[in-house]
């Protein structure tokens, strides 16, 4: 009998080693509940409790959300439970930032359209988030220089990281916000977006992530935040 345990442990022992064996698990455990018919109970427990140990193991696994929440998203796509754990999981404290990281971010990788591109392969990524959040910011600071739409959306399409541009939305707001860049630089800041967005880089789904996202990590944005808000709540109307 295939349990929580054994699906949750092997989780674990990947963590320390690389992409190749972290798709092997990925793989195992859709072998296992299509041989064996394992439950969305089984798969569930697995993962609440992955969840809710997570500041237990984060200190060692600096990468351990980003990672727990690709096999989370993986193992929902390849059959072996529904997206509807994400609405229900259990956790310990739901108002633990790191917790709701992993749902969110699981959430985000399923989101996309279509997912089969990176869901498939999403072991075979070629670069962190960590290192993926240094570009954004590098493009961010580029961008601010010459507000060349054309050349972010070429520079974000060559990452071919689809599942991250939540980030990539955040951060472009926060940069604005804590330069309290006038109101002329704002409108550069929607019109790329708005640019992305219609270019089919940028989903709506994650634009409203994003910005979600950066009002959540700072209480106010600055001294025009109700301009701003009025200003992407148009934005997303457009698009």
């Amino acid at each position: 009998i295939v349990r929580p345990w054994f699906l949750r442990n092997s989780i674990l022992l990947s963590l320390d080693r690389g992409n190749v064996e972290r798709e092997k698990i990925s793989q195992l455990h859709k072998e296992l509940a299509k041989e064996f018919g394992l439950t969305f109970v089984v798969f569930s427990f697995t993962y609440d409790f992955l969840i809710q140990t997570c500041h237990d193991y984060m200190l060692d696994v600096p990468h351990y959300v980003d990672f727990i929440s690709m096999f989370l998203a993986k193992a929902i796509y390849d059959g072996c439970f529904n997206a509807m754990y994400i609405l229900h999981a259990e956790t310990f404290d739901s108002s633990d930032s790191n917790q709701l990281k992993i749902l969110k971010a699981a959430c985000s990788y399923l989101s996309l359209d279509p997912s089969d591109d990176h869901l498939k392969n999403i072991w075979e990524s070629a670069i962190s988030n960590e290192a993926l959040g240094e570009k954004f910011n590098e493009y961010i600071q580029a961008y601010n220089e010459n507000q060349n739409e054309a050349e972010m959306f070429n520079k974000l399409k060559d990452l071919e990281c689809p599942f991250y541009f939540h980030e990539f939305v955040k951060r472009l707001v926060l940069f604005y916000a804590k330069e309290e860049q006038d109101d002329g630089n704002y409108e550069h800041v929607l019109k790329l977006l708005k640019y992305l967005v219609s270019n089919l880089l940028l989903t709506k789904s994650q634009f409203e992530v994003g910005v979600k996202n950066a009002r959540h990590d700072i209480a106010v944005l600055s001294q025009s935040d109700q301009k701003i808000s009025q200003e992407f709540k148009k934005l997303q109307d457009e698009c």
